[in-house]
C-alpha cells in the first residue's frame, strides 16, 4: 500500500499515482475527493504529462501517460462517512479487505483517509503482537496525527482489547 498526499498541485499528485502503477485508488468522501483531485465539474482532466478520464459511475479511471502513450485503467473505491466510531471501524475493515484483493493500492491521504488507513494498519499489527503501544506504532509509521485522531484510534482499538494489551497512555 502506498500513500499519496494531496499537495495542491494536481499534476504532481497524478504523476505520483501513475508512477505507483496501482490496481486500486482508495479515497474517503467521494464528492470531496473528486473535487480535490480536479473532477468537480467534469469527467476528464488533461495535464502536460498525464490525461485522466473517469467512467463507470466514477469507479474506473483511465490514466494515460502522454510521454510514452501508455494507458492504464485503475479501479476507484470511495470509503464513505467516517464520522462515528462504527463508520471508522467499518471503513477500516473495507480497506483491509480491498488490500487483500489487489496487490498495488494507492490511498489518497486526507484527514479522514489517514485515520482509516492508520486504523487498518494498526489492526493488522495487533494481530501479530501481544503488547501494543498506539502512540509508538503511529510514530513508527512516520505519519502525523492530531490529538483527536489519536483519541479516535485508541477508542477504536479498545474494541480489540480482549485480544491484546494496549499499554499506551489512556489519556492524551
Amino acid at each position: 500500500m502506498v500513500c499519496v498526499t494531496y499537495t495542491g498541485d494536481l499534476q504532481k499528485v497524478w504523476i505520483n499515482i501513475f508512477a505507483q502503477n496501482p490496481d486500486l485508488i482508495v479515497c474517503c468522501d467521494k464528492t470531496k475527493s473528486l473535487m480535490d483531485l480536479g473532477f468537480s465539474a467534469k469527467l476528464h482532466q488533461n495535464f502536460d504529462l498525464v490525461s485522466l478520464s473517469l467512467k463507470n459511475s466514477f469507479r474506473l479511471l483511465d490514466i494515460k501517460n502522454r510521454i510514452n502513450n501508455s494507458k492504464r485503467t485503475v479501479a476507484m473505491e470511495y470509503l464513505e462517512s467516517t464520522k462515528t466510531f462504527e463508520d471508522l471501524v467499518s471503513a477500516s475493515n473495507i480497506l483491509c479487505s480491498l488490500c487483500k484483493e489487489v496487490t498495488k493500492v494507492v490511498v489518497i491521504i486526507s484527514c479522514e483517509s489517514l485515520t482509516v488507513l492508520l486504523l487498518s494498519l494498526l489492526t493488522e499489527r495487533i494481530k501479530s503482537q501481544s503488547k501494543f503501544d498506539v502512540f509508538r506504532a503511529v510514530r513508527d509509521l512516520g505519519l502525523f496525527v492530531t490529538k483527536e485522531q489519536y483519541e479516535l484510534l485508541y477508542k477504536c482499538l479498545l474494541h480489540h482489547k480482549q485480544e491484546i494489551d494496549i499499554y499506551a497512555n489512556t489519556t492524551c
